[in-house]
Formats: C-alpha cells, structure tokens, sequence
C-alpha cells in the first residue's frame, strides 16, 4: 500500500491506459448450462443398471427479499453522478473520489485524499449530499466497511485498523496481517482479509483476538467481493465460497467449470461472477448466485468484463464498459445501454473496482434524450504537416503494450477515427464526451498532453473542440 494520494487529476487519467483483466484460463466449448452444485453427475453404465432412481432436479435461483429502492452511484472523471430513486440524475463534484462501497446500514459511502489537509476522508451518501463521517491523518485509505450501527473500520499504512464509533477513533497495528486486502461486516463479526487469508471477530470487541477462518483457494483478491453482510471469493475455476457468519466458516459451491472474472456482491445476499469464452477470448456471460449455491446465467451487455460493476437488490448487474452505462435484469434478460450524451451527468464515466455503488433495490432507470453530439478539429505537424495520418478519439485509449489493433480499438473499445487532409487538418463529429487523441505515423502513439474536453458538467448543446496545431516532435 502506498503512503499518500492515489488519485490523478482528471488530465492525469485520460494519460492512463486501463489493463484488462489478465487472461489466463481456458473454457470448456460449446458448454453453454450453468453447472449447479446440485447437478447430478454423468454415472457410469453400471450405476445406471444398478439405480432407477431419477436424477434430483436443477435447484433454481431464488431471489431473496429485495431492500427498498434506493440511488446508484457511479464514479466518473469529475466525481459521482448520482442516480436517484426516481430515475433523475445529479452530480457530485469531488475530483479525488477512491471507492464507492455500500455501509451495513442502508447508505453508500465513498473515501477521498484531502491533499492540503494530509488527510483521508470518509463520506456517507445521503441522496446527493456526502456527509463527513470519519478522518484518517497523514495516510490513505485501502478499504473500509461500515457496520449497521455506522461505526467505520478502515485500513491504512499497510496494517493499521482504525475504529471510528461516534466520532472516537481507535487504532490497531496487525503486526501479522502483512498488509490488509478488504474489509467487511456480517451482523455480529468484523471480517478481515489479509496475505494469510480471512480472520474475524466480533463487531464490538476492538483490540480481541481474531479468530483465523480456513482460507478458500482464491486467485489473490480479484475474485473476492465484499457487501453489507456478505462476503464471497472464488476460484480460478468451479467453485464460489460464501462466508457463513453463523458457521464462522466459508461454504463451497461447485457453479462452473469455465474462468471466473470479476465478482460483485448484493446487500441482500446475491453475488456474480463473470465466465470467460476461450474461443472467443471474452467474458460474455456471468452466472447470478445465491446464498445456496444456486445459480442463473446471463449475458454481459458488452461482451466483455465490464471495467466496473455493482450488483442490486433484484439481480440487476450495473455495468461500465467503453464510457457507456448498461443495466443487465437477470429477471427478464433485458439489457439497457446508455450511450455517451444521452444522460445529464452520465458523463466520462471510470472504470475500476468499487466505481458503482447501488443501494438497496436501486432506482428507476433514467429516460436518455437523443445523443448530444460536438465537432473536434485540428491540425497534425511535424516540422510539416503530417498528410493521410490515421486520428483516432477514445475515452481511455491504453499507454502500454496491446495485442492488435490501436489504443483505442485493442480490447473491444470503440473509437471515432478519420484521417488528416493534404494540410495535417482533421474534423470529425462525436458525442460530447472526453476523449484522449491517438494518431498512426508508422506506429500508434497517443498524445499524452493533448485531450479533448468539453468542459460541461452535463449533456450540452452542438459546439466545437478546436485543439489546435499539435506539433510533433
């Protein structure tokens, strides 16, 4: 864990590419049912002669009470674009917002580095208004969770807890602990992850001795996710374990055979992870898991891992892919997609783990007006004008080493493109958006210092980005 702030100023992170997860597994083709824990296996010959008995039925997905409706939160380049219950949308500006995490006790929360202060803050969400809960001087914050009672427990400087209880803070060195990963509650135990896997003690016995749990073979902490009351990680492969507070122990489930990505938790008790086609080299589908071990399976909106996600109350999975916002029912099977410009504030939206925060069941969807659209020109130079040069725009195009394609288009992005005229001039018409600029001069290179931004908070009117002469060395 690093001393200090984490996060860049906007500029900063249109100058930063976003790693895919790393693919390293491989599917089973052509198999396209869940595997349940339920599922009898195949018997051989011999069993089937000796037994007529019927194989027991597919347990189905039960979807558990779901909370009441409440706001979505979703991190973007200028702070959180708010969701409310109602479907409308609001804005709060914070240009250093960390992670989104939803609190034991109904509301979400999210930390910050206040960078004169030498201090990381904790803010609880009321609606649209964030509300200072809790302080941590001089370090930033890795993780935090927040009990049913608001007491806040965060980890800083590699293996400090602080306790914050009604405005008291107590802090604790976990000598042991060899850096915390995630923090969670269930309804009587704080749950702690660490390098030597999962420890937990009773909610209001600061400084007592944890309790180690038997660790689940996970692959490191990508797999494991974390929600008021719930704690679930995952293997490579087959199997998805959920923390039983009443047993003090992790229960197995056998889901699926296939690559398991990324994991997200529900309040209520669902989880999903995300299953990997080695053929097509995509996560397509994820499978919708309850606390039996049920589970439904479902297609991700972009054929891809989504770069952020969060999980509701009634099995909506809400998703960031590619600057776009989609909204996946596992009820029903209906994906809605939210094009750049078409929502007030839905704008240069992040990506990263714990970007989304849904509380409770979630709100009503927003209505999108038709897509708000801007004209970017400029001038490509090198010494001359540099002719028929391939411009790329994108809202994260990647800085670092891609397979194929551009840094833009590489991982299955989408980009605005059109080519340089006998002067070095370009124009093209996009939606109002930020985007970062690539050019093709024998090679792909993005221009780490010049970025198209609009400047408006929400969706705006038909104007022009006029980025000028870009002069290459």
């Amino acid at each position: 864990m690093s001393i200090g702030p984490r996060s860049k100023p906007l500029h900063e992170c249109l100058r930063v590419g976003f790693l895919a997860y790393a693919i390293v597994a491989c599917r089973t083709k052509g198999k396209e049912a869940p595997f349940d824990a339920t599922t009898p296996s195949t018997p051989s010959a011999s069993a089937t002669a000796a037994s007529s008995a019927a194989p027991a039925p597919q347990r189905e997905l039960v979807f558990p009470p779901a909370g009441a409706p409440g706001p979505a939160y979703v991190r973007t380049g200028r702070g959180i674009a708010v969701v409310a219950v109602d479907g409308s949308t609001a804005e709060i500006r914070n240009d250093d917002v960390h992670a989104l995490r939803l609190g034991a006790d109904g509301h979400a929360y999210f930390d910050t580095w206040e960078y004169k202060q030498d201090t990381a803050k904790i803010y609880r969400l009321d609606g649209a208004k964030p509300v200072l809960v809790a302080s941590v001087k001089k370090y930033d914050i890795s993780t935090f969770a927040v009990a049913s009672d608001g007491t806040v427990f965060a980890a800083a400087h590699h293996d400090e807890l602080h306790t914050i209880r009604a405005g008291k803070s107590t802090v604790e060195t976990l000598t042991d602990s060899k850096g915390i990963k995630a923090l969670a509650t269930t309804e009587e135990s704080l749950v702690l992850q660490d390098v030597g896997g999962f420890r937990a003690r009773a909610l209001g016995s600061t400084g007592a001795a944890w309790k180690r749990i038997e660790k689940p073979d996970v692959f490191g902490s990508d797999v494991v996710c974390t929600a008021p009351n719930a704690i679930w990680a995952s293997e490579v492969a087959k199997n998805v374990h959920r923390f039983d507070a009443t047993k003090g122990a992790f229960e197995s489930y056998a889901v699926t055979d296939e690559k398991i990505g990324r994991c997200r938790a529900s309040g209520n008790g669902l989880a999903a992870v995300n299953i990997y086609d080695s053929g097509t080299r995509l996560w397509h589908d994820y499978l919708l898991i309850d606390a039996t071990g049920a589970s439904k399976r479902g297609a991700l909106a972009h054929g891809m891992n989504p770069e952020a996600s969060a999980l509701d109350d009634g099995g909506r999975t809400w998703s960031v892919f590619d600057g776009k916002l989609s909204v996946i029912s596992a009820k029903d099977a209906v994906i809605t997609t939210f094009e750049p410009a078409t929502v007030a504030h839905l704008r240069y939206l992040m990506s990263g783990d714990n970007a989304i925060a849904v509380v409770g069941a979630g709100p009503a969807l927003p209505t999108p007006s038709a897509q708000k659209t801007m004209t970017v020109k400029g001038k490509l130079v090198r010494g001359q004008a540099l002719a028929n040069t391939k411009i790329e725009l994108c809202p994260f195009p990647r800085t670092t080493a891609y397979s194929g394609g551009s840094p833009c288009t590489d991982g299955g992005r989408s980009a605005y493109a059109t080519t340089t005229d006998a002067a070095g001039a370009f124009s093209m018409e996009v939606p109002v958006e930020h985007y970062g600029v690539s050019y093709f001069d024998r090679r792909w290179t993005v221009l780490g210092d010049t970025f198209v931004d609009p400047k408006e908070p929400t969706t705006a009117a038909k104007g022009t980005v006029d980025l000028g002469t870009i002069r290459l060395k």
